[in-house]
């Protein structure tokens, strides 16, 4: 049996490289190629030391074959595949696996029983119904009934040569319907390979059921090379990988309102409190979401935050403040200072006043240990030069323990205390305005 492993990518750099040679060492007696995509970039800096196994293709290859001339090879993930084939079409198989796809898997393996048990296809299914699915409509004039249609991610994608040539038909004739009809569009390639594998009598299967688990194989919300090292994953692939900065916006900035499973389960190898404020203050979490990412911020970062390693006395009890402003965001917000992860921006903002102030009410004389004040980061910061804490067993009789150094922004600053007292009040003894994340007492 012959194959070849193409690597897919558009871009290169020391994440993709690592992730290639992952390909390689789990390929013996396959042939491992670099698919590279030239439409946009050149393959100029990738390390001489590979330049023999890339491939090149460009957007020209689709005209060339006589294929549909509408999407690119994102949404149309068949026509790398099909123009591969034609450069390199002496394999019996073939695999593709995208740049960040992190490989763990033995590739020989997954072939030989392909073989074996006559497997045409595999992919992994997309489960979400057809009806909510957003590419469906790519579909319409192309097959008759939509509601079976099937759909699966190829991130990484096996096929026999028969697959490709299948596929490499289908899209002639879906270009001959497109011309005929006028069309715009064309039906995206997660549609195109899976339905294919049924109108074409061809065997499909799940990408699973050759893995020890697919956890962690999305088409976003991706994982970290860090975390994938603190995670025991078994022989599986991962998708997508990418850098800390990409992993943040997928998992925390595309929409999300609540915490998923996976966000969660992702979290526990998160060392950054600004992601787990992003997840906390998800606005549709629930009490138990909540609960579950406080739970994991104080395991992971009880180290960087001493508050938690102490019982914290200041959740939920009652705060006022001095007045409100156009940035105020409730007539209740001074309590949103009383948190357990910091916002990372403010929780309450008065207006431009004399000595403007925020009072906490513990309800009850209590020993406490230590005050923490995380000053809003965002912006700000030198309203806070003249920052005085002040503590009492009643209002008549407060006292400073604290007065800002100079800071511009006060950011987990602890503040000893070791006295019995009821009120905590911050207040900037200047004309000025207060404006902080969060406030947290300790007993």
């Amino acid at each position: 049996m012959s194959y070849a492993a193409f690597f897919k990518t558009h871009k290169w750099d020391d994440i993709i490289e690592r992730q290639y040679n992952r390909v390689r060492e789990n390929v013996s007696f396959g042939d491992v190629y670099i698919l590279f995509d030239t439409t946009h970039s050149c393959a100029d800096n990738i390390p001489e030391k590979y330049r023999e196994r890339v491939v090149s293709i460009n957007t020209k290859d689709i005209f060339f074959l006589g294929l549909p001339e509408l999407g690119s090879f994102w949404f149309n993930g068949d026509y790398s595949s099909i123009i591969a084939f034609t450069k390199k079409p002496e394999y019996e198989y073939y695999c593709f696996i995208e740049y960040d796809v992190f490989t763990n898997k033995n590739i020989d393996e997954i072939f030989v029983k392909m073989q074996e048990d006559k497997i045409d296809i595999i992919g992994e299914d997309i489960e979400t119904p057809n009806y909510n699915w957003p590419h469906i409509s790519s579909c319409c004039e192309y097959y008759d009934d939509l509601g079976k249609v099937k759909k699966s991610l190829f991130c990484v994608g096996f096929f026999s040569r028969r697959a490709l040539v299948a596929f490499y038909a289908r899209r002639l004739e879906q270009k001959e319907i497109c011309d005929r009809l006028n069309l715009d569009y064309v039906p995206i390639g997660e549609a195109v390979m899976t339905t294919e594998a049924e109108l074409s009598g061809l065997t499909y299967e799940n990408l699973h059921n050759f893995c020890d688990n697919l956890e962690y194989y999305d088409w976003n919300n991706g994982c970290t090379e860090e975390m994938i090292s603190n995670i025991g994953i078994g022989e599986t692939f991962i998708h997508p990988v990418y850098d800390y900065e990409k992993f943040v916006k997928s998992n925390f900035f595309m929409g999300q309102t609540k915490v998923s499973h996976n966000i969660i389960k992702k979290l526990k190898h998160v060392k950054d409190a600004n992601v787990f404020s992003i997840a906390y203050y998800m606005r549709d979490n629930t009490d138990e979401d909540r609960e579950n990412i406080f739970n994991i911020f104080k395991e992971n970062m009880s180290g960087d935050y001493a508050y938690l390693n102490d019982e914290i006395v200041s959740y939920e009890k009652k705060a006022t403040q001095s007045s409100f402003s156009d940035y105020s965001v409730s007539s209740e917000e001074a309590a949103r200072a009383l948190n357990l992860i910091p916002r990372n921006t403010y929780s309450f903002h008065t207006d431009q006043e004399q000595n403007p102030w925020w009072l906490l009410d513990l309800e009850d004389e209590i020993l406490v240990k230590d005050i923490y004040l995380f000053d809003r980061p965002d912006v700000g910061g030198f309203r806070s030069q003249n920052l005085q804490v002040l503590i009492g067993e009643d209002l008549e009789n407060m006292k400073v323990i604290f007065e800002n150094p100079g800071q511009d922004v006060l950011s987990n600053v602890k503040i000893p205390v070791n006295a019995v007292i009821r009120y905590v009040k911050c207040m900037v003894n200047s004309y000025s305005i207060l404006h902080l994340d969060t406030v947290i007492v300790t007993s």
